[in-house]
């Protein structure tokens, strides 16, 4: 573990399973705020214009869904520091460990999402990053699955 990260945190499936479901929660309170906002003002897509615009029209969902926003971002937060952070490998040419944070206890946390991008420690100078295929196969034969791959994550 990252000697870095805060020991007073120990992550468990059950937090990291609770926070997931608060954040899913929140995502449809959120939803459902900015929807309502939407057909209020008669607009109907989401608006996201910040008070000092003139156009700026601040209903009672709108400012339920500022507060989704709001408590999204601090479950995300949580979500982040309480899981896992793993020494992958060292490095070949200084032998620093490479830590990398990580979500073992199920595919439907917001470790797996896309647009996810938790706080990492540094790497050494020598790290770089090569996009790579997941799978190898032998040459001249791709490998078939029944689900999509997404690109390498950036780190």
């Amino acid at each position: 573990m990252d000697p870095h990260r805060n020991p007073n945190i120990i992550p468990t499936k059950g937090r990291r399973d609770e926070l997931v479901a608060r954040h899913r929660d929140t995502r449809v309170i959120y939803n459902q705020a900015m929807d309502e906002h939407a057909t209020q003002v008669g607009e109907p897509a989401e608006i996201g214009i910040d008070a000092s615009n003139d156009l700026f029209v601040d209903t009672p969902p709108y400012q339920r869904a500022r507060a989704a926003l709001a408590d999204l971002k601090a479950i995300e937060d949580e979500y982040f520091a309480a899981l896992p952070r793993l020494a992958l490998a060292p490095c070949p040419h200084c032998g620093k460990p490479f830590f990398r944070t990580f979500d073992p206890f199920g595919l439907d946390g917001l470790w797996w999402r896309s647009d996810a991008h938790p706080d990492e420690p540094p790497a050494c100078p020598h790290f770089c990053l090569l996009k790579v295929r997941s799978i190898c196969a032998p040459a001249g034969r791709r490998p078939t699955s029944t689900f999509t791959r997404a690109p390498a994550r950036r780190t």
